[in-house]
């Protein structure tokens, strides 16, 4: 064995090694707010084996449209039960090509995080999509 597959083994406890989002749950959507991450913000620094916090949220698309030299990032407008999101999923799409993985008023469920974008001397809070996919409906099983 080489000193490389030692040490995978040695970080990897032999765990099967797939795709996976480690996620802290829902949070509620009253608590999607500026204060919230400011005070998620305290808990720094993250790192391995102290992530940043992601959420998992079930929200409909008001906008989903691709931006981008490459066209592979997308800029969404997220509805809760409450109100409106701004969000941002980088490289969503492999290239300029792609559809879009979802349609206006589409119910998906994601996984974000909390982040503060300033631009032009204002702030506002916006979603980072790390993985979105849209929400079976009845009329979709039946």
């Amino acid at each position: 064995k080489s000193c490389l597959q030692d040490a995978i083994i040695d970080q990897t406890q032999n765990a099967p090694l797939f795709p996976s989002i480690h996620c802290d749950g829902e949070l509620p959507t009253h608590l999607i707010t500026m204060q919230t991450f400011w005070e998620l913000q305290k808990l720094q620094p993250f790192g391995r084996g102290f992530e940043a916090p992601m959420f998992v949220g079930e929200f409909l698309v008001r906008q989903c449209q691709k931006i981008g030299a490459n066209q592979q990032h997308l800029k969404l407008t997220l509805q809760d039960a409450s109100k409106l999101h701004r969000a941002i999923w980088f490289n969503a799409l492999n290239d300029e090509f792609c559809s879009l993985p979802f349609n206006k008023n589409d119910s998906i469920k994601c996984v974000y995080q909390l982040n503060v974008d300033s631009f032009a001397g204002t702030k506002n809070l916006t979603l980072l999509v790390r993985h979105a996919e849209i929400l079976e409906t009845e009329t979709q099983n039946a």
